[in-house]
């Protein structure tokens, strides 16, 4: 496990958005292992997750989409947070103030994509993995947040790719992840919007 610096949470920890430490951890090491080429994050908002993604992948162009990057400020302010957070140079930056819908059949052989938009819902999460539907590359990475939390079309979508024989799970060793983040307490200070509930720690990825 290949633990982020701490220049990286400084700037993650201040970053509004729902994900936790913890998570960031964890997509980190996923993406390490990510083949080079297009990214795609559909649901970006303030580049929290793309933060974590981004230090792991490789060199290559990472799309972010969302609606609100209609708003130059907002898009100022992540280049800013990814920036500083990654260290800069390393994926170019291509913002897309749209819906995830709209996107999705302008790529094909994606290597890493992120699904965290709009309501989580069974009809928006069912149009968005029918569209990726091949357009993902052998090897790429396809991760889903707020999977096991209160959206539980995520699950659904979850499994029946899994059962689909077309995409293999990917192991996150979250004991590892927690005993490194109660050592260090590393959620303090997070700005965050999940939903704890009996969790000790926000692990949706």
């Amino acid at each position: 496990m290949k633990i982020p610096t701490q220049d990286f949470f400084d700037v993650f920890k201040q970053t509004e958005g729902a994900f936790s430490t913890l998570e960031a951890i964890a997509l980190y090491n996923i993406c390490l292992s990510a083949p080079q080429g297009n990214y795609l994050e559909l649901g970006s908002h303030k580049g929290k997750s793309s933060m974590a993604a981004i230090l792991g992948l490789k060199q290559g162009f990472f799309n972010l989409v969302d609606p609100i990057f209609e708003d130059d400020d907002i898009v100022r302010g992540v280049v800013t947070a990814i920036t500083d957070a990654t260290g800069g140079g390393k994926s170019h930056l291509n913002f897309i103030a749209n819906y995830s819908t709209n996107v999705i059949g302008n790529y094909e052989n994606l290597a890493y994509v992120m699904v965290d938009s709009g309501d989580h819902g069974p009809e928006l999460l069912n149009a968005e993995l029918n569209m990726l539907n091949g357009r993902i590359m052998s090897g790429g990475i396809l991760a889903l947040h707020d999977l096991d939390n209160q959206f539980c079309a995520i699950r659904d979508g979850y499994d029946r790719l899994a059962a689909s024989g077309e995409y293999e799970p990917i192991h996150i060793d979250w004991n590892e992840i927690f005993d490194y983040a109660r050592v260090n307490n590393l959620e303090d200070g997070n700005v965050s919007w999940h939903e704890r509930g009996s969790e000790e720690f926000p692990k949706f990825v």
